[in-house]
């Protein structure tokens, strides 16, 4: 009953100001190649999208990543990395930045990250790698990364991805952070224990 992907992203990119939309994918970007596949979706891309920032395997060494390698999505990955028109940020940080045991725990019960956290693999305990925050905080907070330019994302005929850089897209951009790891574990242990705004 949920209504189609491609229409709904139409519909919020047309509502949108000219070259205003961060689009974050932080597991299989599919969407997206039925959004550059449809005219108007392109369109609408290439007016409303200022970036997309994607988390991804981001080394030098090819690797079957789980979000561009895995689930039928090497098949695809390629033709959006080589065909996606505005800027594209890819951010393989997280696995070492463990997050979730150290504030979370103190929030209240029905906090739903607390429960995610409760729920997989006793993560509320040990804390576990933070990939999807690392992508988000990319998008929102930039400033505490650097972003290098000389390289792009590049996808193999066997699905592995990597960072090659002798293939210089302009577009395309690899994460690396700012600010030392600890601190950045604090950051986003605060975000993610953050009370609901009330607004």
């Amino acid at each position: 009953s949920a209504p189609d992907a491609v229409e709904t992203y139409k519909k919020l990119l047309a509502a949108q100001p000219d070259n205003s939309v961060t689009i974050i994918t932080v597991g299989h970007p599919h969407v997206l190649v039925y959004l550059m596949n449809d005219e108007n979706g392109m369109k609408l891309i290439r007016r409303k999208v200022l970036k997309w920032v994607a988390m991804a395997h981001t080394r030098e060494t090819p690797n079957i990543g789980w979000n561009f390698g895995r689930n039928g999505a090497a098949a695809y990955v390629g033709d959006v990395l080589k065909r996606w028109p505005k800027d594209a940020v890819f951010s393989g940080l997280g696995s070492d930045i463990i997050t979730g045991n150290i504030k979370l725990p103190g929030t209240p019960d029905e906090n739903p990250v607390k429960e995610a956290y409760t729920r997989w693999n006793g993560a509320i305990e040990k804390g576990r790698p933070s990939w999807d925050q690392v992508a988000v905080l990319v998008a929102i907070r930039p400033g505490y990364f650097t972003f290098e330019k000389q390289g792009s994302l590049v996808q193999l005929d066997e699905g592995k991805t990597y960072w090659d850089k002798s293939v210089d897209k302009l577009n395309h951009s690899r994460v690396a952070l700012k600010i030392g790891k600890n601190e950045l574990e604090s950051v986003l242990e605060d975000l993610m224990s953050e009370p609901p705004g009330n607004d």
